[in-house]
């Protein structure tokens, strides 16, 4: 067995940075393992690797009406606020779970729903946010199909990696020694003939591989482009599975920030939110001389317009944002180093990870991941057709379920007549 990485490392999205903080792990992409039952977990365990959950949701803190609020205190503001949170909470995610309709975007169903405006606002962003899309964007019946197939619903349980959640990938990789191969492209996979042929980019130039199968782990913005070419081209219905399907922008802007901070939100709230669906996660609250660090999370709409603006620029904004949501604090005076990291602009990524788009529910999953002339399989958040898409574990999952099917096809060509 080979594997082609593009990257010159592994881990792909899932990227720790071990320079940023004092040699504390800091997540650059991926930060959490979503629900107790991920499959991820035993992964963790077998590495010996320490797995925390992070704080409730209590502890975060939502910038709305010009001030930020607790959550509690934003839901316990008068009686049509309560009513607004359980709107949030239970009727509206119960409404979309319940969905049977034909299909229509995310927007077009809540403004149907009989609720606060608030309450369809904030239950838009949520979904939002988490899908790395935009409420119009999304598929309502493909929220629906997923939700009534994913091992957990909302809200999860998250958790984190206290080592690096890249430290999964990496541990892994050192059991396959120098069958990693770092710096090789994929451009081009032949797979017409009893052998498939894989072209590959390295950084000696173009090199040529063949394998009896092979399985296709890139992310699905990067089948969107054509960056790899296909020989003969996929069959109509794979590319179509692969034009159906969203592919959401997630990006990154991680803010170290001196002890001044910690007497702040920035060192004592779990989260910062705005409804317009910035999330701003603090990973190392509650840990003892733990560093003041903060997470943002800008999917979405947002996620595009910072997409390949200068590094500058970026953080300038998140800053001024900063400032307005905390008044009296010098953001910029206390800000010790920053870094926007731009999965969109990332050509080995190109963006975020995949939601159900209109159209594009769980059966064009299936579409995506069925394997090809017993030769080509395909994996990854995307092919997850069990309502994990999306997360490390659903790309893990996947990853084990094309094992499956490659060594079920190699059974089967074994007990034909001509089989060796």
């Amino acid at each position: 067995m080979t594997v082609l990485e593009a990257r010159d490392r592994v881990g792909g999205r899932a990227w720790t940075l071990r320079d940023f903080a004092d040699g504390r792990p800091v997540e650059a992409g991926a930060m959490m393992i979503h629900g107790s039952e991920a499959s991820i977990h035993k992964w963790a365990g077998e590495f010996g690797l320490e797995v925390r959950r992070t704080p409730s949701f209590r502890g975060g803190r939502i910038f709305y009406g010009g001030r930020l609020q607790s959550t509690v205190g934003f839901v316990l503001h008068g009686l049509s606020r309560i009513r607004t949170a359980i709107q949030m909470e239970r009727t509206l995610p119960r409404a979309i779970e319940r969905y049977h309709g034909p299909d229509m975007s995310l927007r077009d169903f809540l403004a149907s729903q009989k609720a606060t405006p608030l309450a369809k606002e904030f239950t838009a962003r949520t979904y939002g946010s988490i899908d790395a899309a935009e409420p119009e964007e999304l598929s309502v019946r493909g929220l629906a199909e997923e939700s009534n197939v994913a091992t957990g619903g909302l809200p999860w349980a998250n958790y984190q990696v206290s080592e690096g959640i890249e430290e999964i990938a990496v541990r892994r990789a050192k059991e396959l020694g120098d069958r990693v191969l770092l710096r090789r492209r994929v451009t081009r996979i032949e797979w017409s003939g009893p052998r498939v042929r894989v072209q590959a980019e390295s950084p000696t130039g173009d090199e040529r591989y063949e394998a009896d199968a092979v399985v296709v782990t890139v992310p699905l913005g990067v089948l969107k482009a054509g960056d790899i070419a296909f020989d003969p081209p996929l069959p109509e219905a794979k590319r179509q599975a692969i034009e159906a399907l969203g592919y959401g922008h997630v990006n990154k802007v991680l803010l170290l920030f001196d002890e001044a901070a910690r007497a702040t939100p920035l060192g004592k709230a779990v989260f910062l939110a705005r409804m317009e669906g910035d999330w701003y996660f603090m990973p190392y609250h509650g840990v003892r001389d733990g560093p003041v660090v903060l997470e943002g999370f800008i999917g979405g709409r947002r996620a595009k317009e910072i997409a390949g603006r200068p590094e500058r620029e970026v953080v300038e904004q998140i800053v001024r944002l900063l400032e307005e949501m905390i008044p009296g604090f010098d953001v910029r005076g206390h800000l010790k180093a920053a870094r926007v990291i731009d999965w969109s602009s990332d050509p080995l990524s190109r963006g975020g990870y995949s939601f159900p788009a209109i159209g594009g529910g769980i059966e064009v999953r299936r579409r995506l991941a069925e394997p090809l002339g017993g030769v080509l399989f395909f994996a990854g958040e995307a092919t997850h057709f069990e309502g994990e898409h999306a997360t490390l574990h659903g790309a893990l999952d996947s990853g084990e379920r094309a094992a499956r099917e490659l060594l079920a096809a190699r059974r089967a060509h074994e007990r034909t007549p001509d089989g060796n």
